[in-house]
């Protein structure tokens, strides 16, 4: 009888670990990993042509995160660092520590939160931004957030070019 138990016993325990799984798969990808700059900034779905005032990522506006440059190190670390001279943007480095996560085989999302940034800058550990990596090569990369504003709904594309 001990013998049945432990072969169920040994049959069940690759199934609940696999039912214990997270739903998503964290992708390395190497060609994140370098100095980049936001070239251009769009907004598209319902949102295409409104001014959107509010911050983005609870930080910056769209003029304060164009040309703001953006550092994915090894291990999950970065920085981007808002240098616009513009009296609305709240110059400086914000520390973020990121990974791509992989939801489907071909769909991949940047998430990443701040732990340190100039004062009045929200830095919580539990306050995730995701967006989608649309485009990745050695020398762009698109990324999609989505957002609702005024009760409409659309993503921010953000462009980056490799330093």
């Amino acid at each position: 009888m001990k013998t049945t138990y432990r072969i169920l016993f040994i049959l069940l325990i690759p199934v609940l670990f696999h039912s214990c799984s997270a739903p998503y798969a964290v992708a390395t990808n190497v060609r994140l990993k370098d100095d980049w700059v936001i070239t251009s900034t769009d907004i598209e779905g319902d949102l295409a042509g409104t001014q959107i005032t509010a911050p983005i990522f609870e930080d910056a506006t769209l003029q304060c995160l164009a040309g703001s440059k953006w550092s994915f190190y090894d291990g999950g670390g970065g920085a981007y660092t808002i240098n616009t001279t513009d009296g609305t943007c709240l110059k400086g480095a914000r520390k973020i520590n990121w990974e791509v996560v992989a939801l489907q085989k071909n769909t991949h999302f940047l998430q990443f939160f701040r732990f340190s940034a100039p004062k009045g800058i929200l830095t919580d550990r539990f306050t995730l931004y995701i967006a989608q990596i649309t485009s990745l090569s050695k020398k762009s990369m698109v990324l999609k957030y989505p957002v609702k504003f005024n009760e409409k709904t659309g993503n921010i594309v953000l462009t980056f070019t490799k330093q």
